[in-house]
């Protein structure tokens, strides 16, 4: 069964976040890239919302949807926000290809189930050789240590996490495995350096070697299984240097880059205790536990300081009726 046939994507607090963070990356992006003119690529499922985001705060208005369950597709098809929304069936693996003789830039963002066992390593080969120069690519992968499967499609056993990463990531793999790599906290970590590295490794083997990768994005976060989006653009040195330098100009923006992953993991907060925390916002320094009880708070410091980095993004859902 397709995660978008149980999961609301609209409603997920950390993922919610996520998406905040990066749109507003990619806007900051538009005194750089001209996105009106560039085509949106990914896996809508049938809430549409980062294509909704795109749209309205992009202005893009080429979309492709890709969809592999066809039942999904079909609820897609009815339920696509823009008539500029074009849902394709099939796996991304056979799909990507074709739509990349299309001479345009591209904004893709894969938002997968699966971790390295799917089709990410292959997509991201196809995307990082043959889009053009300025296109950005964006993944997502579950990235729980025990997501990657037990045996390999032979039925022959892998039995350790160091045999499966070698199974389904090969030489990507460091010849020796660091110690974070196999511990909880870290695997994330570890996870996005490795893609990383094979979007470096295949822009080179494509041969473009005026191309580099900029890493955009790199974040950790959680509603239920763990999971990671690394992010990066292909670009000509110059407009690379210029993109760091814009950003680094922005303190509001979270930092990232292939070795440093921010995580994002907001506390479910109520409507009261979301008030009274935005009352002492901003500040440089989580406000310490006496502080905010203060007001009635009774939150720990680890939820207060988690609210405090991504504040501005923070969700409020609520129920309407029709």
């Amino acid at each position: 069964m397709a995660s978008s046939d149980y999961i609301n994507y609209a409603i997920r607090p950390n993922k919610t976040v996520e998406r905040k963070v990066i749109f507003e990356i990619l806007s900051a992006l538009t005194s750089i890239y001209d996105f009106s003119k560039y085509k949106y690529v990914g896996f809508g499922a049938v809430w549409f919302v980062d294509f909704v985001l795109a749209h309205k705060y992009l202005f893009i208005e080429d979309m492709i949807s890709i969809e592999k369950d066809e039942y999904i597709a079909r609820r897609a098809e009815f339920n696509k926000p823009y008539a500029c929304v074009r849902v394709e069936v099939g796996e991304s693996d056979n799909i990507l290809p074709e739509l990349l003789y299309d001479e345009c830039p591209f904004l893709i963002w894969l938002d997968y189930d699966t971790s390295l066992d799917g089709p990410i390593l292959q997509d991201i080969s196809t995307l990082c050789q043959r889009v053009q120069t300025g296109s950005l690519v964006i993944a997502t992968i579950n990235a729980h240590r025990n997501s990657l499967p037990d045996k390999d499609p032979e039925d022959h056993e892998l039995k350790d996490l160091e045999e499966r990463l070698r199974y389904f990531a090969g030489d990507l793999v460091p010849q020796a495995l660091p110690k974070e790599a196999v511990q909880a906290s870290g695997y994330p970590g570890f996870l996005a350096s490795l893609l990383f590295r094979h979007m470096r490794r295949q822009v080179r083997k494509a041969g473009r070697e005026d191309d580099r990768i900029v890493p955009l994005f790199n974040i950790r976060y959680k509603d239920n299984a763990p999971m990671i989006t690394v992010g990066a653009v292909i670009d000509h040195q110059e407009r690379a240097e210029k993109i760091s330098e814009m950003l680094e100009g922005k303190s509001t923006i979270p930092r990232m880059d292939d070795s440093e992953q921010i995580s994002i993991e907001v506390p479910p907060l109520t409507l009261k205790e979301k008030a009274t925390l935005d009352q002492l916002m901003p500040c440089d320094d989580a406000p310490i536990e006496d502080v905010v009880r203060k007001f009635g708070n009774r939150l720990k410091s680890t939820q207060i300081e988690a609210y405090r980095r991504f504040y501005r993004y923070y969700p409020t859902f609520g129920e309407v009726t029709i």
